[in-house]
């Protein structure tokens, strides 16, 4: 049996070992579903450079922003230029190793990182500063 009637059927999709979901049925058999993605919002023309073809251009990859590999869906995904998109790996890798001190720091303490809380940054002792300096304020939505 095929398909969804075969009892090892995975809704046509598995995680690789690093961790992306690809397409394992279907026309799109062996596609990262990320790629796919962004080539479904490509199939609509937006400049003189992505002229609706669904095509992903060789220079050209796609980002998590969330860094979540799983998070596919299109609000998720940035289209970048790969020398842009190298460039912003190698930042992150730089600073997480000049942070990682604090953040295991973090961790282990379970709490926010010092630079949340350092009066420094904001020159004002915390016990000072009035509740709604602290807490962002949200709009109130009635349903009407």
């Amino acid at each position: 049996m095929k398909g969804e009637r075969n009892g090892k059927w995975k809704g046509g999709m598995c995680l690789n070992d690093k961790g992306y979901l690809r397409i394992t049925a279907g026309p799109h058999r062996n596609t990262y579903a990320h790629r796919r993605v962004m080539e479904m919002a490509l199939e609509h023309p937006i400049s003189y450079i992505f002229l609706g073809d669904g095509v992903i251009p060789k220079r050209m990859t796609v980002e998590h922003s969330d860094h979540c590999r799983t998070h596919n869906c299109l609000g998720n995904l940035l289209l970048l230029e790969k020398g842009i998109h190298d460039w912003c790996s190698l930042q992150q890798v730089k600073y997480n190793r000049e942070h990682i001190v604090e953040y295991l720091a973090m961790l282990e303490r379970n709490s926010v990182p010092d630079w949340v809380t350092n009066e420094q940054a904001s020159g004002i002792p915390l016990e000072a500063m009035p509740v709604s300096a602290t807490l962002p304020s949200l709009p109130v939505v009635s349903r009407g």
